[in-house]
């Protein structure tokens, strides 16, 4: 990630992304986890599970259907969509740093 010093935005590239989904699949895979799918929250999340399923060969659930899945997401902002499936193992690409 680079930023500018005329402004304070980030900017992400899709080199930033594929790295980074890159990194992430290494873990899951290091995990050794064997999860039936993957569940992309809305929006956010549907790209990062598009790219770690390519990786990883795990489907992607439209709906939560089964218990063993990995719930992925871009980023953890506030922490609320992620308390809400705390049930589930979950990955991101980003937590941001006042997240609780």
């Amino acid at each position: 990630m680079k930023t500018n010093k005329v402004d304070t935005k980030i900017y992400y590239t899709p080199l930033d992304f594929e790295r980074d989904i890159e990194i992430l699949a290494k873990r899951i895979h290091k995990s050794r986890r064997k999860y039936e799918a993957l569940y992309p929250i809305p929006r956010g999340g549907i790209p990062v599970a598009c790219s770690l399923s390519a990786k990883l060969g795990i489907p992607i659930l439209e709906n939560l259907t089964v218990k063993n899945v990995l719930v992925v997401d871009d980023l953890i902002d506030t922490g609320a969509t992620r308390s809400r499936y705390q049930e589930y193992d979950f990955a991101c690409l980003h937590v941001k740093n006042h997240t609780p």
